[in-house]
């Protein structure tokens, strides 16, 4: 099976030298495409023949990587860059422990899940699973992504457990689920069950939020720029300025800026719940 038609692009890359690792995919793929374990640095002590041999999974069978992407350059500087059509190439970023992957376009499920660390940065929208049960690391959705970012996956009681997710666009249900520590933002709106059963975490919507805000939810913070309506079982703390408001929107002033966050340095409504499961969370709503 071979996907790949067409010849290096000396164009955009015109030194060998300086590129970093490279795979493009030219044409629309009719099967989904697993890529676990195509990470920036098990890469860089493979040469490009092994690159290219490198197993994946298309449909329900083996193939090799070359089959499907062309290959250019080395990442020997850590930086992997994904091209062309990859709405279908599923498990980028999986368990990334370092460096970074850069895709030009939008990518299939479970972007970024498992990871411990470096940069995953995505132009473009992502579906399901972005960030599953990650632990470490920073990654950033230009578009919009689907469903349980930040979650867990089915059957485990441990979502996201630390590092930063940035979606730009909005985000599916399920947005935090069981998240244990860590940062998730959307600058725009988010689907329904935002923080169900967190532990720990901030999560911080900017746009409209659905239903079922908080959940169960343990402890953690959830920040809300717009009014929603919250479940019964959170009960009102009273209208201040925070202080770790402030701080968190500095942060994201600094490294994310696709949104205004300047309601944060404002006073906001405190709601404290889930009284259901111990009322130590708190959802934070910007006064106006």
């Amino acid at each position: 099976m071979c996907y790949y038609v067409g010849q290096s692009n000396s164009q955009k890359y015109p030194s060998r030298l300086a590129m970093p690792l490279v795979l493009e995919c030219r044409e629309k793929l009719p099967l989904p495409v697993q890529v676990r374990g195509v990470l920036p640095r098990p890469m860089s002590k493979l040469t490009r023949t092994q690159i290219e041999k490198f197993p994946i999974i298309v449909g329900c069978r083996n193939e090799e990587l070359g089959s499907i992407f062309q290959v250019l350059g080395d990442s020997a500087d850590s930086k992997l860059i994904m091209e062309g059509h990859l709405q279908n190439v599923h498990w980028i970023g999986h368990k990334l422990t370092g460096g970074t992957i850069e895709t030009k376009s939008s990518i299939g499920r479970h972007a970024g899940s498992r990871m411990s660390g470096g940069r995953l940065m995505v132009h473009g929208d992502a579906t399901d699973f972005v960030g599953v049960e990650m632990s470490g690391g920073w990654i950033q959705i230009d578009g919009d992504a689907g469903d349980i970012v930040g979650g867990n996956y089915p059957g485990s009681n441990l979502g996201m457990n630390r590092g930063t997710i940035v979606i730009h666009g909005s985000a599916g249900a399920g947005l935090g689920q069981q998240m244990r520590r860590g940062t998730i933002v959307v600058c725009q709106n988010a689907g329904d069950l935002i923080g169900w059963n967190m532990v720990a975490g901030s999560i911080l919507v900017v746009g409209n939020a659905g239903n079922h805000v908080g959940l169960g939810m343990k402890r953690g913070s959830i920040f809300l720029f717009r009014k929603t309506e919250l479940p019964p079982s959170f009960r009102a703390g009273g209208m201040a300025e925070f202080t770790v408001a402030k701080m968190l929107a500095s942060f994201l002033g600094r490294h994310v800026g696709a949104a205004d966050f300047s309601a944060l340095h404002g006073p906001l409504r405190l709601f404290h719940g889930d009284q259901l499961t111990g009322g130590k969370g708190e959802i934070f709503q910007a006064a106006s």
